[in-house]
């Protein structure tokens, strides 16, 4: 089950979900706040989903990777068109594959600057084609495991098509 937890007072869905014997795996996906990372951690998250990116600057990174570590929490690196850095997309003219790649593996190198390597490689877009290429070129460079899918997928038929075509 992915739980969307944007404050750290929001982790406590984690601990009541756990507390209530629930035997499914909880992802806790992150954004823009550390701390609620770190909470979820402690709370009995499975695994997180964060962008390093956007949940502060280095001394943030370090503490969710050391926590994640500490307790066995594989952590999934998440991209898409709307994570991508203000520096790639001045380098690349727009959240191209190759931005959107690129975005993937600083990110995962730099929680590997921190020793953490349990890493999930996620690099979405609401283009099939773009979500294809981008996880061709991250996989050409890295061997961790990818989270496919296509995000802002829309809804019924035209969701249906574009995320089995992402797919």
């Amino acid at each position: 089950i992915r739980l969307t937890v944007p404050t750290p007072e929001c982790a406590k869905t984690i601990y009541e979900m756990k507390n209530a014997g629930i035997a499914v795996p909880l992802v806790a996906d992150i954004h823009f706040d550390y701390r609620a990372a770190l909470e979820a951690a402690a709370a009995g998250a499975d695994k997180l989903r964060i962008n390093p990116g956007n949940i502060g600057g280095c001394e943030e990174v370090k503490a969710v990777a050391h926590e994640c570590q500490k307790r066995g929490i594989p952590i999934r690196v998440g991209v898409n068109g709307g994570s991508v850095e203000k520096e790639l997309l001045a380098k690349y003219g727009s959240a191209t594959p190759e931005a959107l790649a690129e975005s993937a593996l600083d990110n995962a190198a730099l929680l590997e600057k921190y020793g953490f390597n349990d890493i999930v490689i996620s690099v979405k877009s609401s283009s099939p084609q773009d979500t294809v290429a981008a996880n061709r070129i991250a996989a050409e460079k890295c061997a961790y495991p990818f989270h496919i899918g296509v995000t802002e997928a829309g809804s019924g038929d035209e969701a249906l098509i574009k995320s089995s075509a992402g797919i």
